[in-house]
């Protein structure tokens, strides 16, 4: 019995293999189902036999291998190897589409743009900032970028999304599936797929135009500080007004394309961890390790020290009693403040997380917040612009 993409799998649905007659061991993930009598292969969704690429795995045996060699020369666990026991691997093959995008944009904006200005020399130096309003405009691309979409629904895992990643980066030549011959243990790792061809293009779609958004965005920012550094020194831009007009869109899909990823488990002492390895190379792309106390004291002195330099910095143009001295001091203030909180958060993490490809991933998420933070500089302009410097004086001057 086989059944249409359109149809669903349910527990009551009884599966007899089509050679011998035996019941099959059939879920909602089966796509083919190996005979555990004659070892005949079923599929249980005809339909998408001839559809579905698939990238052929190393065995267990080659990928304990490959465990072995990390174990024995990665630099944080060469050093605790003879403590380290390593579990049963397990593989799973995991549907993607790959879907390439290219896009233009047309653009125009207004932007504040802050520029210093100084006079003089010595005690008779004098600086000042000025507000240019700024008008641009122009096109933008092409931009092109290809996309990892997981065919299922839910799935955000950072394992799968880096295996994704990954074989974008080091491509195979895939096979159909009907020409490879399954082990039973193997075919029931296959997970089913759930998201069809234009959903996923519409997801990948969705991620472009959110990407070219922000790329013409930073275009309209420096093209604005552009206009007017030989006015003196550029302090920073804010967009009062822009619009994005996505233009020549150009979007293709693969067809579905199953990737082997293996999952070995290890302990170490009292815990346990993971290494996540892309099957057909046996490369590791995602390592859950001990956090060792080095480590730990790391994160925490360097949060420690950025916190007590920001925090300093801020009570010192605090005492100015100056508006922009309060203003920078507040940003510092917390900026220091979150830096402290996410360091601490890292160092007391019972697991380190390292993903191939995004080395000093942390230090990374830290600067996109701190970022966040320092972008409101540009908010508390426009609002000294609309209120007035002088009322917001008297407003900090009261008692």
């Amino acid at each position: 019995m086989a059944i249409s993409g359109n149809e669903e799998v349910s527990s009551e649905t009884i599966f007899r293999c089509r050679n011998c007659g035996a019941p099959l061991d059939v879920s909602p993930e089966t796509i083919v189902a190996i005979c555990n009598y004659c070892g005949y292969a079923n599929w249980i969704k005809e339909d998408l036999k001839e559809n579905i690429l698939i990238v052929e795995s190393l065995k267990d045996h080659e990928i304990l291998g490959k465990v072995r060699n990390r174990i024995e020369t990665d630099k944080d666990l060469r050093s605790i190897a003879k403590y380290i026991s390593i579990g049963r691997p397990y593989i799973v093959y995991i549907p993607f589409y790959f879907v390439d995008v290219k896009a233009e944009a047309d653009y125009s904006g207004v932007v504040n743009v802050r520029v210093r200005k100084c006079t003089g020399s010595g005690k008779e130096r004098k600086c000042w900032t000025t507000t240019y309003i700024v008008h641009v405009d122009g096109s933008y691309g092409p931009f092109s970028a290809s996309y990892p979409i997981i065919c299922r629904r839910g799935v955000k895992a950072f394992s799968a999304n880096a295996l994704g990643a990954y074989y974008l980066r080091n491509p195979v030549k895939p096979k159909y599936i009907s020409e490879i011959n399954f082990e039973a243990k193997t075919a029931r790792r296959i997970l089913a797929v759930e998201i069809d061809r234009k959903t996923a293009m519409d997801i990948a779609l969705d991620d472009h135009l959110d990407t070219l958004r922000d790329r013409v965005t930073k275009e309209i920012k420096r093209e604005a500080e552009s206009k007017v550094r030989w006015r003196g020194t550029v302090v920073g831009p804010t967009i009062i007004r822009k619009k994005i007009t996505p233009k020549n869109i150009r979007i293709r899909s693969s067809s579905i394309i199953m990737l082997p990823l293996y999952i070995v488990p290890y302990s170490y002492r009292r815990g346990v961890y993971r290494l996540f390895l892309s099957g057909w190379d046996g490369e590791t792309i995602v390592a859950e390790e001990p956090m060792k106390l080095s480590n730990r004291i790391l994160w925490g002195s360097g949060g420690a020290l950025i916190a007590g330099l920001l925090g300093g910095t801020a009570i010192t143009l605090f005492k100015t009693m100056e508006l922009a001295g309060i203003i920078i001091g507040g940003i510092a203030l917390a900026i220091g403040g979150y830096s402290s909180w996410y360091s601490f958060k890292m160092a007391t993490r019972p697991v380190r997380v390292e993903i191939v490809g995004e080395k000093f991933k942390a230090i990374k998420e830290l600067g996109e917040k701190v970022g966040k933070i320092l972008s409101v500089v540009g908010s508390f302009e426009g609002l000294v612009q609309v209120v007035g410097k002088e009322a917001i004086h008297e407003l900090l001057s009261r008692e």
